[in-house]
């Protein structure tokens, strides 16, 4: 008799856990898998294979880099230049928030001549560029006859005192200078990047206050290069009066800008 009733309370605990694992099962929360997406992200162009872009050097001590050959691919990605020197270490930095073709980066005050090495970062990735430390362009002037063609008379450029001012976030200077030769009309070419004359910065805007027009084959996109003629050859003059400004608002005479 006390076998029996062992065994039926042993099949009664026995249902009872059934149950309770039942109900407790009905009751979890199930939910489906997520999907996990994976996205692969490319370069904007392939390894260059010999077609690096270039970096240039804009003068012998400078504060700007010229980067041109860029993929047009990469055009409106964010551009980052680092100037290394023979130990790897960087030298010089900068920045650009839209890469294009060919242009302009300032990347804080640096010699040409202890960079052995230029790094591209474009929209994140890595791109080898090939460095150019180039020759100078120093300022100096030529003799041109009445079709602006060159004499080969002798030309003197003397330049005068630079005054140097900001106002906000914006740079400024203003020169004289003379352009001393026997030929009908003279042809000036400064580089606002020799910090040895210059402030250093490129300017966006050039205004002439007296006697200078702009070459006939020259380009703006040249900045801080800039070539000038005489724009009154019947005046006789040997003056010339400029300035220059990162302020694109800058009235007067302007040359660029």
């Amino acid at each position: 008799m006390r076998k029996r009733w062992i065994v039926a309370a042993v099949a009664l605990l026995a249902a009872f856990a059934i149950g309770a694992s039942a109900a407790n099962a009905a009751s979890l929360n199930v939910s489906p898998k997520k999907q996990v997406t994976l996205t692969k992200l490319q370069k904007c162009a392939a390894s260059m294979n010999g077609s690096n872009p270039v970096v240039q050097s804009t003068y012998s001590s400078s504060t700007t880099v010229t980067v041109s050959a860029l993929p047009a691919a990469c055009n409106g990605l964010s551009l980052k230049i680092n100037l290394h020197d023979a130990s790897g270490a960087v030298i010089a930095t900068g920045t650009t928030a839209s890469a294009s073709a060919s242009q302009t980066v300032a990347v804080g005050t640096y010699t040409s001549t202890n960079v052995s090495a230029a790094i591209a970062t474009i929209g994140g990735w890595i791109f080898p560029t090939s460095w150019n430390g180039g020759a100078p362009v120093t300022p100096g002037c030529v003799g041109l006859d009445a079709s602006g063609n060159p004499t080969g008379q002798a030309c003197t450029l003397t330049i005068g005192t630079v005054t140097t001012w900001t106002s906000g976030s914006y740079k400024y200077s203003q020169f004289q200078f003379t352009a001393v030769t026997a030929a009908p009309v003279w042809k000036v070419t400064f580089n606002f990047a020799d910090t040895a004359k210059w402030a250093g910065f490129t300017p966006v805007v050039v205004v002439s206050n007296q006697n200078v027009a702009k070459a006939a084959a020259y380009a703006c996109s040249s900045l801080p290069v800039f070539q000038g003629v005489e724009a009154n050859p019947s005046w006789n003059s040997n003056n010339g009066d400029l300035t220059i400004t990162t302020d694109p608002t800058y009235g007067g005479t302007k040359l660029c800008g």
